[in-house]
């Protein structure tokens, strides 16, 4: 598969990840398999690193569905698109789904935590699961609730997201 730099670059930057940088180009090439020319309309990415495997997750709302993406490599902790890391270490796997947007069975609140204190209650970081029909889910932030705000406010507009799509269905 190949696409066009505007097309990588649409698809990337909305991914990057405050610790990781840009995710790596196989990582949007996954992504960009699977939605095909959609108009993404949310996503989130989120890298986390154990000992030397680095592992990405992406998940994209288009206005027919919702893609998820995950890929690992070994012998890499900073394993990011552009420059000399992406090239080093061994790439473990690359995942991928695209489900339809009538396969999405509910929005699960997980964790709730206000951040602004007993004053200011109405501020919050949240964190859900993206239910399916078929059993799988989703959670966002991608790796939990331990997640820095721009990861949190990244996966509140993936949900978002669905939530305006589902609520079209109803």
């Amino acid at each position: 598969m190949e696409i066009d730099d505007d097309r990588y670059q649409d698809l990337s930057q909305p991914l990057t990840s405050m610790y990781s940088g840009y995710p790596p180009g196989v990582v949007v090439l996954a992504l960009a398999s699977l939605v095909g020319d959609a108009e993404v309309i949310a996503s989130t990415g989120e890298s986390q690193v154990a000992g030397t495997t680095t592992t990405w997750r992406v998940a994209a709302v288009t206005n027919d569905g919702v893609a998820y993406v995950e890929a690992s490599q070994d012998g890499n902790s900073r394993w990011q698109g552009g420059g000399a890391s992406e090239e080093q270490g061994e790439l473990k796997n690359v995942t991928g789904w695209l489900k339809p947007m009538r396969g999405v069975q509910s929005i699960q609140l997980r964790t709730l935590r206000t951040t602004g204190g007993f004053a200011r209650a109405n501020d919050a970081e949240t964190s859900y699961s993206l239910m399916f029909l078929d059993g799988s889910e989703i959670h966002l932030p991608l790796f939990g609730t331990d997640a820095i705000s721009r990861e949190h406010a990244s996966a509140e507009a993936v949900v978002d997201a669905v939530r305006r799509s589902l609520g079209k269905g109803l």
